[in-house]
């Protein structure tokens, strides 16, 4: 069940992005978001082959299913 529910939420919220965790703590559900392509410049567009830092980001979404939704990128 969780493998259908996770390849429903990557193809259709999440697109670009692998979910390499699913947590449920308490009435909270914790998505942890890995990207799966490297990421791209602004300006150029071009594909970054470097990675300069990296810092988590932590985003509040709307419920689902009753459960408090934290994307962790």
């Amino acid at each position: 069940m969780i493998d259908s529910i996770q390849e429903y939420l990557e193809k259709r919220f999440f697109f670009g992005f692998k979910i390499s965790q699913l947590e449920e703590v308490g009435s909270d559900l914790h998505l942890y978001l890995e990207a799966i392509s490297p990421g791209m410049c602004q300006q150029c567009k071009c594909r970054q082959t470097n990675i300069h830092d990296y810092y988590p980001r932590e985003i509040s979404e709307l419920p689902i299913l009753g459960k408090n939704v934290i994307v962790h990128l």
